[in-house]
């Protein structure tokens, strides 16, 4: 539904032009940039095909304190809830190495379903908050522990599409 912007600035609804702004803003999380990939590449990640290719050329371990940064999570929590190893990641990002294959697919579908949340509720925040919370349409499983796996990924994405959707259970 579109505001109708009046020359005062406000909206048919009350609210600041500012305001929609701010929440635009909010919601326009998308997986590369929570991957830190450049515009130029991200601007070219169009299509699964381009994903997976991207997924083949593996992502530098640092981006893992980008996507802590870009979603609050700790890298303690992120790198438990996709099944990584601790101490591999670190020494990765000592020595400057990039992800396994495995390891940048498991960043990517966790990249791609927050951004998928923060569509759903309309901010980084709150696609967090519901990553975290028991889900009773996941068997009371909260989404975050299932996305160390492929079909953990399929569930939650399962999930957002039933909430998009007005389907809660």
């Amino acid at each position: 539904m579109a505001a109708i912007i009046q020359p005062n600035g406000d909206t048919v609804n009350g609210f600041k032009r500012q305001a929609l702004q701010r929440l635009s803003a909010m919601s326009k999380a998308t997986a590369a940039s929570i991957l830190a990939i450049a515009p130029a590449k991200a601007a070219r990640l169009q299509t699964p095909f381009q994903w997976l290719a991207l997924i083949r050329d593996k992502l530098p371990a640092s981006v893992i304190d980008t996507v802590t940064g870009e979603t609050g999570i700790s890298q303690a929590e992120l790198l438990r809830c996709l099944g990584l190893v601790e101490r591999t990641i670190g020494r990765r990002k000592q020595l400057n190495e990039s992800l396994s294959q495995e390891e940048t697919e498991k960043l990517v579908r966790f990249a791609r379903i927050v951004e998928r949340a923060a569509q759903v509720f309309q901010g980084v925040e709150a696609a967090m908050d519901w990553l975290r919370s028991e889900n009773p349409s996941l068997e009371k499983f909260r989404p975050i522990d299932l996305l160390d796996a492929d079909l953990g990924g399929e569930l939650a994405i399962d999930a957002l599409a039933r909430i998009e959707q007005g389907i809660f259970l």
